[in-house]
Formats: C-alpha cells, sequence, structure tokens
C-alpha cells in the first residue's frame, strides 16, 4: 500500500514515466543513398535494415518500460479511504480525464481533492 507521500515522490522521482527513451532516428525512403560508392543493391538493403530498426525501437518505446504503475497506486490510495474499486475508479477516471495534460502531480492532486468533496457530501448526506 502506497501512501499521498510514497505516490507524490514516485512522480517526482519519474517513476510512473517511460523509462525507455523516445526514438529520435527516423526512416528513410526505400532509395535512400548512404554512400555513392556501393551498388543500389547494397544501399536498398541498408535502407531495409535501417528501417526495420528504427520500426523495433518504437516497438520497444510503444510497450514501455515502467518503474511503476500510476492507475494501481491511485486506486489503491483510494481504497484505502474506503470507496470500493468501482468507486475508485470513477474517481481516478474523472481526475484523469480533467488533468492529465498537466502531468501525474495535478491528476494526484486532483483525487485528494475530489475525495475530500466525495466524503463531505457523504457525511451532509447522513446528518
Amino acid at each position: 500500500m502506497k501512501t499521498a507521500e510514497d505516490i507524490r515522490k514516485s512522480i517526482e522521482n519519474k517513476d510512473y514515466e517511460n523509462q525507455v527513451p523516445y526514438p529520435t532516428v527516423r526512416k528513410v525512403k526505400p532509395d535512400y543513398v548512404f554512400d555513392e560508392n556501393q551498388s543500389v543493391k547494397w544501399n536498398r538493403e541498408m535502407a531495409e535494415a535501417h528501417n526495420k530498426t528504427v520500426d523495433e525501437a518504437f516497438a520497444k518505446y510503444r510497450k514501455g518500460e515502467y518503474k511503476a504503475n500510476f492507475y494501481d497506486d491511485c486506486i489503491e490510495y483510494i481504497m484505502d479511504s474506503n470507496f470500493t474499486k468501482k468507486q475508485a475508479g470513477l474517481i481516478y477516471s474523472k481526475c484523469y480525464e480533467n488533468h492529465h495534460s498537466c502531468g501525474y502531480g495535478q491528476v494526484f492532486s486532483h483525487i485528494d481533492d475530489e475525495m475530500y468533496y466525495i466524503d463531505e457530501i457523504l457525511k451532509a448526506g447522513s446528518k
């Protein structure tokens, strides 16, 4: 079970971000000339090999390698505050949808806010 502080530290340490660097090399056209002194066939083979390497790099990036899973940690954190898994999923989804463009820190901050607000509503309804 991760605490709010643990999640904030993971955000700060970039544990939720893809650890595979984004590939900066691009594909080349099949008729790209790597070496003018080599044959056309050799250059085509080099272009194919190069493009295959680029495809593999992007596939590895898309698969990603993460030290931690933000969604799982947030759901567990929300559920530790006496919300069901379905409720936790709804809270997470709303916060992620509205704030993911600002980063994980903002999403998590709004999760705390939403949990407090919902808890206050529930308390007010029981009075």
